[in-house]
This record gives C-alpha cells, sequence and structure tokens, in this order.
C-alpha cells in the first residue's frame, strides 16, 4: 500500500483523533472500548489496538499503529506498559478519559508526522508509528554497527555492553561493562595491538605497526610499556577516552604523524617508519661501530654493558676499561695482538710488528710504546679514544738530528731504520731499509739486512764485531756508533 502524502495523513489523522461524545458507559472494562477482548495476554495488552476507537485494525491508522508491537517487546527492547505513554484511569468514566481524545504524555511525539523522536527510546532514529514493518527490529536502525566515532570501530557489542537484554535496551540508559584494554584494541591484558581499533591485525596498518615489537622487546631492547608513549587512563571510558580521533602520542615520544617515524631518544640516529616490519639490527640504529671518532672496536661490551635493559634508553652507559689492554693487547703487555676490531694477524695494519718491537730479540732493544706514541696519562685523556692512531716518535727514533716519518705502511728517516749516515749511504754499501710494517721480521732477521758484515771500505775489513763495538741490546739500534773503550 501506497504511503499516505503529508495532507492526506492529516486529514486522516484528524478524522481519526477528532471528539466525539462520551459513551457514558462504566462497564469497568478497556476492551469495551479499543482493544481486542479475544486477545491472548494480560488484560492491558488485550486492550491495546487493534482495535481504535473508530473499529480500525490496520497499522496505517494513528489509532492502530504501532501499539501491539510495543505491548509486545522483543529480543531488543522491553514491553511498554500502557502507563508509560498514556494516562490509565482507574475508572472508564473518569475526568478525561471517554472524552473522544487521545492524551499522549510523551513529549516526542508528534501528532502531525506520527513519529517520535528524541526520547529515550528513540534518541538517535525516528520511530514512525504507523510504518507496517517497522525498521527498527534490526541493530543498525537506530544507530551504527558499530556508531561512528568517536565510537571505537572494532570488537563485538558484548565486549564492552555486555550480553543484550530487553530489560536494559532502550532504556535510555548506555551500560558499559567493559573496564580491560582488550575490549577495544588489542588481544591480551596489555592492550597492545594487534588488533587495532578498526580490527585490523596487519602491521603495515598504523593501528598496528610496531606496537608488539616495543612491547615486547627484542635482543638488544627492552620492553616499552604502553605509558611510555601514551597517556594510559585509568578507565576504559573517560572524558578523553575514547576519542575517535588518531591514537595521541606523548610529546616526548617524538611521533611524526605526517611520516610514521619517530625521532626520540630511543631512536637519535635513524627514524624507522612505524609499520616497517621486521627487526632493526644493530646498523639500523649506528654504526657496528658507530663511524669515527668512535674507536673501531667491534666487541661493544668492552666499554658498553651488555644487556636489553640499558640499551635504547636515551643515555649512552660506558664503562671505558681504565688499564690499556682493556681495548688492545692482552693481560701479558698493551701492545696488540689484539687491535682495536680484535684481530691478532700481523698482516692488519692495528697489529702489525707491534710485539717484534716489544719484545726485542737478539742484538734489537725493546722498544717502548712511547717511542712510537704519545701515551695518554688516562684513557680519555684528550687526543685518545677518538678513532686515529697517532704516531709520534721520540727518543732513540730521533736520534742523529734524523726527522722520523710513518706513511705507506712503513718508517722512514728513524734512526732504528736508516743507517746511511754511519755507513755511507747506499752508494757505498750502506743500506736505509724502510721495512713493511705489516711484513713479519720486515726482512732483518740478520745483521746484513741493515748493515754489511762488515761493511764497506772505509769500514776495516774485519767480521769480528765485537772488537769494537759493544754489542749490547740495550746499546744497538739506537742511532749511536758505540766502541768498545
Amino acid at each position: 500500500m501506497k504511503r499516505l502524502g503529508s495532507v492526506a495523513f492529516a486529514l486522516l489523522a484528524a478524522a481519526c483523533l477528532s471528539p466525539r461524545e462520551p459513551s457514558g458507559r462504566e462497564d469497568g472494562t478497556c476492551t469495551a472500548c479499543h482493544g481486542d477482548a479475544a486477545r491472548a495476554g494480560d488484560a492491558l495488552t488485550r486492550a491495546a489496538p487493534p482495535k481504535d476507537l473508530h473499529g480500525n485494525v490496520e497499522t496505517r491508522f494513528p489509532g492502530v499503529g504501532a501499539h501491539q508491537r510495543h505491548l509486545d517487546g522483543s529480543a531488543l527492547f522491553p514491553k511498554v506498559a500502557c502507563a508509560t505513554c498514556h494516562p490509565v484511569p482507574d475508572r472508564t468514566i473518569a475526568d478525561g478519559h471517554d472524552d473522544g481524545r487521545v492524551q499522549v504524555l510523551v513529549t516526542s511525539w508528534s501528532p502531525l508526522t506520527a513519529t517520535c523522536s528524541g526520547g529515550t527510546c528513540h534518541t538517535k532514529a525516528s520511530g514512525e508509528w504507523t510504518r507496517p514493518r517497522p525498521t527498527d527490529q534490526a541493530c543498525g536502525s537506530c544507530h551504527g554497527v558499530p556508531p561512528p566515532a568517536p565510537h571505537p570501530q572494532a570488537g563485538s557489542c558484548e565486549s564492552c555492553h555486555g550480553p543484550l537484554s530487553a530489560a536494559t535496551h532502550l532504556d535510555g540508559v548506555v551500560t558499559r561493562v567493559a573496564e580491560r584494554c582488550d575490549a577495544c584494541h588489542g588481544s591480551d591484558a596489555t592492550g597492545a595491538p594487534p588488533k587495532g581499533l578498526d580490527g585490523g591485525t596487519s602491521s603495515a596498518q598504523r593501528g598496528v605497526g610496531a606496537h608488539q615489537a616495543h612491547l615486547a622487546g627484542g635482543a638488544a631492547s627492552r620492553p616499552v610499556p604502553c605509558e611510555g608513549c601514551h597517556e594510559v587512563p585509568a578507565m576504559a571510558v573517560t572524558v578523553h577516552h575514547p576519542n575517535g580521533g588518531p591514537a595521541e602520542v606523548k610529546a616526548d615520544a617524538g611521533f611524526d604523524l605526517a611520516t610514521g617515524t619517530c625521532r626520540n631518544a630511543c631512536h637519535l640516529q635513524q627514524q624507522p617508519g612505524w609499520t616497517q616490519s621486521g627487526p632493526l639490527s644493530c646498523t639500523g640504529c649506528h654504526g657496528q661501530p658507530p663511524a669515527y671518532p668512535h674507536p673501531q672496536l667491534t666487541d661493544c661490551a668492552v666499554c658498553h654493558p651488555s644487556g636489553r635493559a640499558l640499551h635504547v634508553d636515551g643515555t649512552v652507559e660506558a664503562a671505558v676499561p681504565q688499564a690499556c689492554d682493556g681495548c688492545h693487547g692482552s693481560a701479558a703487555n698493551p701492545a696488540p695482538p689484539r687491535d682495536l676490531d680484535g684481530g691478532t694477524s700481523t698482516a692488519r695494519r692495528g697489529v702489525g710488528a707491534h710485539q717484534a718491537h716489544l719484545v726485542g730479540r737478539g742484538l734489537a732493544r725493546p722498544v717502548t710504546c712511547d717511542e712510537c706514541h704519545a701515551v695518554p696519562a688516562q684513557v680519555r685523556s684528550a687526543g685518545h679514544l677518538d678513532g686515529v692512531v697517532q704516531v709520534r716518535f721520540s727518543g732513540v727514533a730521533v736520534n742523529g738530528a734524523l726527522t722520523p716519518s710513518y706513511a705507506g705502511g712503513s718508517c722512514a728517516s728513524t734512526a732504528c731504520h736508516d743507517l746511511s749516515g754511519y755507513t755511507g749511504g747506499a752508494s757505498a754499501g750502506g743500506s736505509t731499509p724502510a721495512p713493511a710494517w705489516t711484513q713479519v721480521d720486515g726482512g732483518q732477521a740478520t745483521c746484513t739486512s741493515c748493515h754489511g758484515q762488515p761493511p764497506p771500505a772505509p769500514h776495516v775489513a774485519r767480521s769480528d764485531c765485537g772488537t769494537c763495538h759493544r754489542l749490547e741490546p740495550a746499546l744497538h739500534v739506537n742511532g749511536h756508533l758505540d766502541f768498545q773503550p
């Protein structure tokens, strides 16, 4: 049947609700004028139309309308008693009753449009009194499933509002029973996604992202609790929670909503994307080791305490060893091996001929560290731990008014490796060796590797060196010709 136009409906409503002469009957039976005496149920249910005061029984007539739907109730709403909407007299001939006018107590009722709106029953949607089949029999006719933001967009209704009950539904009170974070997001007591507020579970979604990676922590990163980045409400529902907007991140968390990255104490060097999948390696935040001037030692635990509790906390915990062998060398002596990279091969520049110099062999005296390097007074002295190995010659190396240098992996013009001033130079059969630092023994294992035995003329052609020279390690290879007294 076609719906009536507004003008026709108004005329029909006027005809149905027009005053009529009182009946004057006092038989005490409501169904004498309206309702159906044969209808099953309690007395008030039988008294509700159909039929109306004019004998109409179709719901298109305002006197019939949705009376029975209200009186019967359903799984979604309770039975509505007559007294909820009308004054129910104690006698059929009571004042104000049986006068041909229908009195409606509900202020949200409009007789011109035949709708209720704004009341506790029909807060969001207007109830159309004369619709043959009401739309309010299904969720979504009065509110969204779920309602629009700021209502959370995930989770079942029961998780927050409890099981649906006709007794409490449509009573004008929003029942909330959930006080668990995972009622709306997350899947355990922590409440950290997944799932997100929209039900998503992919880390590519911003509502999920790296929540679990932060909450669980990694092999080298401590767990980050929810309050590390968010204001955690004392209750599930507060003035500001939920508010339907983007998740609010604390200012000091440094989250950039536009780029989806964080710049904070945890991510000082690099800013990984929040939805970036996979764990970060050490090099995801800093070099391993960091670039110069950081020492290029790859064993981080030498200077930094191990354990994830102190890692990624915005503070550089450095327990710098106070002994030289904390970073290089060994307990036996501080000269490599090992070098700052942990290497032990003499083919490595950080190892090279250190031990060959330091321990001395045969007629070669030991060379102390300070003859080639500036030895700091303390580990943290200026110029130390700057990632640059400084070579500074002193002592024996500068004897003979030479200007020693180290370049290209070799020493030159040092009193240790330049005998031209004492042998007449290479043209006279002398030697000016510049051994490679990483060459084991440097090819100088014999006397003739540095000078002839005997040196060429005008040196006396005798090979018993001890006759004229003091062959003592302390006086050999010192830049001086030490003769026997």
